[in-house]
């Protein structure tokens, strides 16, 4: 299977556009442990076809609550993430742009324990910025 460029699913869309970055931008303002599981679906369809060193930068911003269900379910994604894919992916980019946004974040690290690289940024440019000068370092 080869890679496209766009992936969909309720929860979020994936952009490929500037690989070996992917953009993850998130769709809802109040997501569901269904959107979770959905997310980690695509997310394994597509990281499956992945045999290079990627970054990846994840744009919350529409996300306004994440029940605690969603954010376990979340955190326990990122736990496979890390033991399926900690080979490829090199660093997450985290666009968090408020505070509830910034907590309930928190609380997927807590929940996954995770040992990825990651930083946090107010706004999708600066992650943008922030991951474009790190790349060549990062893959």
């Amino acid at each position: 299977m080869r890679l496209k460029k766009h992936y969909h699913c309720n929860f979020c869309d994936f952009d490929l556009d500037e690989f070996p970055i992917i953009k993850i931008t998130t769709n809802v303002h109040e997501p569901t442990v269904e959107d979770i599981y959905g997310y980690q679906i695509l997310k394994k369809e597509i990281f499956n076809q992945i045999d290079q060193e990627v970054v990846f930068i994840f744009d919350t911003t529409s996300v306004k609550w994440m029940g605690a269900e969603a954010r376990i379910a979340l955190g326990e994604g990122v736990k496979d993430s890390e033991k399926h894919y900690s080979h490829i992916i090199k660093k997450a980019y985290m666009v968090i742009p408020n505070l509830v946004a910034n907590i309930l974040f928190k609380g997927v690290v807590l929940v996954s324990n995770t040992k990825f690289k990651y930083s946090v940024h107010k706004t999708l440019q600066d992650a943008h910025t922030t991951a474009k000068e790190e790349l060549s370092v990062l893959v």
